[in-house]
């Protein structure tokens, strides 16, 4: 992705990269809108291709990054980088607090300020974004997007390409986000919500199928 949440995650890279003392070169950015603009505006020198061909690239241990804040376009994403047989790039902000104790798998992006207790499992691809927190024993499906401000706490869960809007918190082992469900910023959550639901309030309710 080329839009501007690429901006911030271009800065997360280099944070890690001084803070793991990683060599880390970005060989190129594939957005299907061809965001050269936006580059050119914010003077990043970065080649930019509308899509994936493996002759461009023809480095070995090459690695994908996601930077993308949609549930639906980043399991897109993993699915064709998946296809195109890449591995999934994991960036954990040396700024975030994650449990030893905890599970974050391949793909997942962990934002500065973020908090990742022990006993939780981040499945592949999703992101937690700045200021979001997971509690203890509680579960985030994969293709997942957690924005800022939210919580989890201990022992909730949310699906498979969910959404939470920030301001959010679903609470408890009880609280469970369906599949491919979203919960709109500021909303409380207390009860398993089923998939494929717009979800809102306090408590939150579903207010629509999608």
């Amino acid at each position: 992705g080329g839009g501007s949440f690429l901006t911030e995650v271009l800065e997360y890279i280099e944070d890690f990269k001084k803070a793991n003392k990683n060599k880390i070169n970005i060989l190129g950015i594939i957005d299907e809108l061809d965001n050269k603009k936006f580059f050119i505006k914010n003077k990043k020198k970065i080649p930019i291709y509308k899509s994936f061909k493996k002759k461009l690239f023809p480095q070995k241990d090459i690695y994908a990054l996601i930077a993308l804040g949609s549930p639906n376009l980043r399991e897109k994403c993993r699915t064709e980088i998946k296809k195109n047989k890449l591995q999934l790039f994991k960036l954990i902000h040396p700024l975030a607090k994650v449990s030893k104790n905890s599970i974050i798998e391949k793909g997942c992006i962990i934002c500065p300020f973020s908090f990742v207790a022990p006993d939780t499992k981040i499945q592949e691809n999703s992101l937690i974004s700045i200021y979001a927190s997971v509690g203890h024993h509680s579960k985030v499906g994969k293709s997942s997007v957690i924005s800022p401000y939210s919580t989890l706490l201990g022992k909730a869960s949310c699906g498979s390409l969910t959404f939470v809007g920030s301001h959010c918190a679903i609470i408890g082992k009880n609280a469970v986000l369906g599949n491919n469900s979203k919960l709109v910023s500021g909303s409380i959550l207390y009860k398993k919500i089923r998939k494929n639901s717009l979800v809102q309030g306090n408590p939150a309710e579903i207010k629509l199928k999608l």
